[in-house]
């Protein structure tokens, strides 16, 4: 399309959709920019450099969104009645995973899912049979292992985040489980199985997010 036919559409665009489209672009730029590709906000030791964010007030919005998925997610993993303690940020999450997730959490994670089934993708996923889970039932159970804790809530973090796009848990573990067309046809929860599949799952709900890609 050339410049002048993007003028002439834009021109015609009503002020407030214009806006609208505007607003999406930046979320997702922030998104791609800020949080992908800065260390810091994604739980590294190195911060970002701040000096070369155009606007500081982006990047506060920014680690707001983080936090907010990092409370949500242990909020379906119990909150601090099954975690022991509160988490607000990627380092709170950091430090529980490395002692291992209760395995109440573990629990009341699988218990309160409504259409994912248990079996088959969500063991691969979280890397734990049904029979282990099971017997996770035993309140003396012992915290789940660091590779099984990283990975529930690796899965608990992207549930989250998809609540906060569908709406509702039921809509978000719907499209966990169905074929999605920008992910080439494959399943959001089997992609959860490797961390480049992970990755992949993570930037398309980031473009959901921002309407960017549907």
């Amino acid at each position: 399309m050339k410049q002048s036919e993007i003028v002439t559409l834009l021109a015609q665009r009503n002020p407030q959709v214009l806006r609208q489209d505007i607003e999406r672009i930046v979320g997702f730029i922030v998104h791609e920019v800020v949080v992908e590709q800065s260390p810091g906000i994604r739980g590294d030791e190195s911060a970002p450099n701040i000096a070369l964010m155009p606007n500081i007030t982006l990047m506060n919005v920014a680690v707001r969104g983080v936090s907010n998925h990092v409370a949500f997610a242990a909020e379906l993993l119990g909150g601090e009645r099954l975690l022991n303690r509160k988490l607000e940020t990627s380092r709170d999450a950091h430090d529980l995973l490395l002692e291992g997730l209760p395995a109440k959490s573990f629990n009341h994670l699988v218990d309160n899912l409504t259409t994912i089934e248990r079996s088959g993708s969500l063991e691969r996923v979280v890397g734990m049979s049904l029979r282990t889970f099971q017997r996770r039932k035993d309140p003396s159970s012992p915290p789940l292992s660091r590779e099984q804790s990283g990975r529930t809530w690796k899965f608990a973090e992207i549930l989250a985040r998809a609540i906060d796009i569908f709406g509702s848990s039921e809509e978000a573990e719907r499209w966990l489980d169905q074929p999605a067309m920008g992910l080439d046809g494959m399943r959001p929860i089997d992609l959860l199985e490797t961390p480049a599949g992970v990755e992949m799952v993570e930037q398309h709900l980031g473009r959901l997010r921002y309407g960017v890609y549907m």
